[in-house]
């Protein structure tokens, strides 16, 4: 049950910990920014006000839209019947976007706007590079380009230009369909509303123009065939009947039977009915080859392979049908039992068009899932045009030996009438294939001009007069947003780069015990803080702060460096001597251990400071003594201890300046003499602060830290880099001198999380001896 608890407690713990520590991280972040908050707003002011400015000087952009419906069905092709029962509707309507938006529609419209208007007149030509058309922001990138680019501006040729209006035309085009309907919504943009309404419907025409032609062009390919056919026969049909007339007046008036006025008739009938079968084969093979042109060789492959397996699923029926068509030939339409043959035909062809629903659903021909379906209506009239090419096939060739057979039976007759009927025969058959072909064309006529595109305009483009571009009020929001997001982004990118020590925590990762953090002490705060009668010292007694305001939260904290040293080892062992230094110059030390042995004065304590440095003195400045004799007069044994020691106007504390400046300083601190003086001082005085030079400058520290015990080490927040402190600290444990501890110097309570500390201390400080103290 103990462990439990144990556990229990220690989960509890370490859930505290862990919260206290994001709350501090939080806190210390919200510091920075906070800190350096002018940096936020300067980031900001440059972001929003740019932000505003290119808002203001860029161009209104209007847009313009328009509905149009796609409805499903296919027109015919042909004067023959096509079948379209399975229609992908979704794929139907993605291949008329790819139309809209492909460039021979952009073409047609760039070609029939440049006609209608003058260049100059429209945006979307050159209207836009006018100068006073042009907007701030284009007239700033123009002189940039100018600047910067040194190629020359091109001229273009016409060709060119078309080119590059098709280019910005489509980069304007918005479409997208409109799920679970047939419409599709387009819309354009440019810098003038009634432009853009105009280019739009433009546009909607030009892409209704071509769907008409596109489903009107196979029509219009078997109008051509008849007619071609026509010009053909009606000169053979002419010489035909020129023969016949000249036969006529040569030889007489023929006298026929009525057998063979009869075979006349039907052999013309059925040669008729055979050149006009050929002809409607021939028709729907160029049709066949025509739309199998329109798909891929692999689409090809699919469905030639697709329709063999499907074939002798359906050739039987296709057989039948051809059967029972032959059957009709020659025969009278208005019998009962040709009546009952026809029922049987239609009866059959449904029955043929559920069996290839079914093909479809099976997978042996293509459906609306299949990769064949984006080509469905093509794949739709391939499938019947294969149905009625084998059924023409088989008329042909019924025709065929038909004809044979009355030619023979022709050939019988005697040969005083042989030569007449066979011009007879010839004048009714040409007779009959142009009279034939003349319906045929006129039914396609009629058919290509009854042709209607699938395309229904719902609404026309109208100007809209509310522009959409620049938001201004999204802009505003963005830039406020991205401003401040900048300002702290680079504050928190600068704290993230910085590599100094900035905090307590900072020097503890680094294996270091901090026993002091001294507030931020600037000489202007220092005055401020001190009594009017000592505001006209120089700035260096002015750093005495611990003497001359005692009870600050400053000198504060200069006592509880002091209570933390001696505390930081045995009470059997005390620090007796300690050398305080730096890493760097100018991180504090002198303010640091000036103050640190007032306090030990101020404890009762008799205290001597030594200044080490005899390279950049300034002990003697602070407390206002002479400069020499000091420790190189007695090192080098010119002086007298008592010359070189001078008491100071606080109690218990003696100062030993640096004395005259030797050009040897460390074989001065390295000698003998230093130890014999060193050991002598130790029997007058009960602590013993050495000032020494930084430690990344001179050797001077590491040679005062050998005889002492120990060496205390300042640190400036923000100043001192971490990398240069743990090289320090591992040359100090190379040379086995030991660092009592490190102060955090000139710390900002507002900058780092040790200012926490501070902010607490000085709350219960002020609670404590009163408002005074401020």
């Amino acid at each position: 049950m103990d462990y439990q608890n144990e556990n229990m407690n220690n989960h509890l713990a370490q859930g505290f910990s862990m919260r206290d520590e994001n709350e501090l991280n939080l806190r210390y972040l919200v510091q920075v920014v906070m800190q350096r908050i002018h940096i936020v707003i300067i980031m900001f002011l440059i972001i929003f006000i740019g932000t505003i400015l290119y808002t203001v000087n860029q161009s209104k952009v209007y847009k313009s839209g328009t509905k149009i419906l796609i409805e499903n069905g296919v027109a015919a092709g042909g004067v023959f019947e096509q079948m379209t029962p399975f229609i992908n509707n979704d794929m139907v309507i993605n291949n008329e976007i790819q139309i809209i938006t492909s460039r021979t529609i952009a073409e047609r419209t760039i070609n029939s706007l440049m006609v209608m208007y003058p260049l100059d007149s429209l945006y979307l030509f050159d209207r836009g590079l006018l100068a006073e058309n042009q907007s701030f922001n284009t007239k700033l990138k123009k002189q940039l380009k100018k600047i910067f680019s040194r190629e020359e501006e091109k001229v273009l040729t016409l060709d060119e230009k078309k080119k590059s209006y098709v280019d910005r035309l489509l980069e304007k085009l918005e479409v997208e369909p409109v799920r679970e309907t047939q419409t599709i919504n387009i819309s354009i943009e440019s810098r003038n509303p009634d432009e853009a309404a105009i280019i739009l419907n433009e546009l909607v025409t030009q892409y209704y123009a071509n769907d008409l032609e596109r489903v009107s062009n196979s029509a219009g390919k078997v109008r051509k065939f008849l007619e071609d056919q026509i010009n053909e026969i009606e000169p053979q049909l002419a010489a035909v009947e020129e023969k016949l007339s000249d036969f006529l007046e040569s030889e007489g008036v023929v006298d026929l039977t009525e057998n063979a006025k009869q075979l006349i008739e039907k052999s013309s009938e059925f040669e008729a009915q055979l050149f006009t079968a050929r002809a409607e084969l021939n028709v729907i093979r160029d049709q066949l080859e025509y739309l199998r042109g329109q798909l891929s060789e692999k689409q090809q492959q699919v469905m030639d392979n697709r329709l063999q397996v499907a074939n002798p699923l359906v050739l039987r029926l296709r057989e039948e049908i051809a059967s029972l068509e032959k059957s009709l030939i020659g025969e009278d339409l208005s019998s009962t039992n040709v009546q009952e043959t026809i029922r049987d035909i239609k009866i059959k062809r449904e029955r043929l068009e559920e069996e290839t629903s079914y093909l479809v659903k099976a997978g042996y021909l293509p459906g609306k899932e299949d990769p064949l379906a984006v080509n469905q209506i093509i794949i739709d009239q391939i499938i019947e045009l294969e149905s009625q090419k084998v059924s023409l096939e088989t008329r042909v060739e019924e025709y065929s030996k038909l004809n044979d057979y009355y030619n023979d039976l022709i050939e019988a007759i005697p040969s005083a009438n042989i030569s007449y009927i066979k011009l007879e025969r010839e004048r009714q058959t040409q007779e009959r294939i142009y009279l034939l072909m003349k319906e045929r064309y006129e039914e396609a006529r009629i058919q290509e001009a009854s042709q209607i595109s699938n395309v229904y305009i719902i609404d026309k483009a109208v100007p809209d007069y509310d522009p959409i571009k620049p938001k201004t009020k999204l802009n505003i929001l963005l830039g406020f947003v991205f401003g401040l997001a900048a300002g702290i982004g680079v504050i928190l990118l600068r704290e993230f780069m910085d590599n100094s020590i900035r905090s307590k925590e900072d020097l503890e990762r680094l294996g270091l015990t901090v026993l002091g953090i001294v507030p931020s002490m600037s000489i202007d705060k220092t005055k401020k803080v001190l009594d009017k009668k000592y505001s006209t010292y120089d700035d260096f007694r002015n750093r005495l702060i611990s003497h001359f305001k005692p009870r600050s939260p400053i000198s504060e904290s200069f006592r509880s460096l002091r209570t933390n040293l001696e505390l930081s080892v045995p009470s059997d062992k005390p620090v007796s001597s300690l050398v305080v230094t730096s890493a760097g110059a100018a991180e504090g030390k002198s303010t640091v251990i000036a103050n640190l042995a007032i306090a030990y004065a101020q404890f009762g304590m008799k205290v001597l400071l030594v200044d080490g440095d005899m390279r950049k003195p300034d002990i003697y400045k602070m407390f206002s003594t002479p400069k020499k004799p000091g420790l190189a007069n007695m090192i080098t044994k010119r002086s007298k201890l008592d010359e070189s020691i001078y008491k100071t106007e606080i109690d218990n504390l003696y100062v030993m300046p640096a004395g005259s400046i030797p050009p040897n300083p460390s074989e001065l601190l390295g000698s003998t003499a230093m130890k014999e003086l060193f050991t002598q001082l130790r029997k007058q005085f009960d602590k013993i602060f050495f000032d020494a030079p930084p430690l990344m400058a001179v050797t001077d520290a590491a040679l005062l830290g050998s005889i002492t015990d120990g060496v205390l080490l300042v640190t400036r927040a923000g100043e001192a880099q971490k990398e240069v402190v743990v090289h320090l600290q591992q040359e100090m444990k190379n040379t086995k001198i030991r660092i009592a501890g490190t102060v955090l110097n000139d710390v900002n309570p507002k900058n780092t999380s040790s200012g926490y500390y501070y902010y607490y201390q000085r709350y219960y400080f002020d609670k404590y001896y009163g408002e005074n103290t401020k």
